[in-house]
């Protein structure tokens, strides 16, 4: 919902940032201990993970968001025009 946005991103930004930093740390002390074939392991877990949380998403929370073609087109419009004024 509209109100829960600004929490949204902020704790999108703070997971993308943390994993930009522990992710390559995290994976050179895998590949110095257990090998590369073991961080490809890994990293396909990690979108197995995924896979499986897309297919608890409710279809119906998704389409609230969905817009036409047209509308979109319109939110571009005014969002350009915010831009140069």
């Amino acid at each position: 919902e509209k109100e829960d946005l600004t929490a949204a991103i902020s704790l999108n930004s703070t997971l993308f940032n943390i994993a930009r930093v522990a992710g390559p740390a995290l994976a050179g002390i895998l590949m110095g201990t257990l090998g590369i074939a073991w961080c490809f392991a890994i990293n396909s877990l990690s979108f197995a993970a995924v896979i499986v949380s897309l297919f608890f998403t409710h279809p119906a929370a998704i389409q609230k968001t969905v817009q036409t073609g047209q509308k979109a087109a319109k939110r571009i419009r005014e969002g350009l025009s915010y831009i140069v004024h």
